[in-house]
């Protein structure tokens, strides 16, 4: 990931791999989950919108309208606007900026949903957010967070684990509003119940 491709992030105390600069980087951590989405660029949600293909009106004596058409006469002449069925827009809540097309099936998961997500997956009174950024204008956000001590699976008395030493690399919650990064249906059970 060039550095040249994030548009928002923080990482705490040490320099990010992709950016050895650190103009990133902070030297403490985030005091509360508004503070981490700020630093993170991650303070507004995606939302659906509807959307339309374009269609240029050569004879409107011989152009089959539909009932849903948005009609505009533009200085070259006049378009039609037609929602395009199966499919949905996600645009960000600040700039208004298209992100991607995605299939109407696709179910949108927010900023703030990917927070609550860690803070209940942790549950713990001392998360400490270690990095969250923005890619792609939008398209791809990232955070992860850190628990600095033991840490026991709820209904799993046998095992005890520390999340400093995890075994294989710490999963990011990140999420895609390009159709290919998450899916709500794979979110444990007990994440999906209030989305329903």
């Amino acid at each position: 990931m060039p550095a040249g491709d994030i548009q928002s992030m923080f990482s705490v105390r040490q320099n990010a791999w992709h950016d050895p600069t650190g103009r990133f980087t902070r030297d403490r951590y985030p005091s509360s989950i508004a503070e981490a989405r700020q630093w993170a660029g991650h303070d507004w949600e995606p939302l659906e919108a509807e959307p339309f293909e374009r269609l240029k009106v050569e004879d409107p004596a011989t152009f089959t309208y539909s009932g849903q058409d948005v009609v505009v006469d533009l200085a070259d002449g006049r378009y039609v606007f037609r929602p395009i069925s199966g499919e949905k827009r996600i645009l960000r809540s600040d700039t208004g900026a298209h992100l991607r097309t995605v299939p109407s099936t696709y179910e949108l998961i927010g900023n703030g949903i990917m927070y609550e997500v860690i803070e209940a997956v942790c549950d713990e009174p001392n998360i400490r957010f270690e990095t969250g950024g923005v890619i792609d204008d939008g398209r791809l956000v990232w955070a992860l967070a850190r628990l600095d001590e033991p840490w026991q699976a709820p209904g799993d008395p046998e095992r005890n684990v520390s999340l400093r030493r995890v075994p294989e690399p710490p999963r990011r919650p990140g999420l895609g509003q390009d159709g290919q990064h998450h899916r709500a249906d794979r979110m444990p059970e007990h994440l999906q119940r209030g989305r329903r």
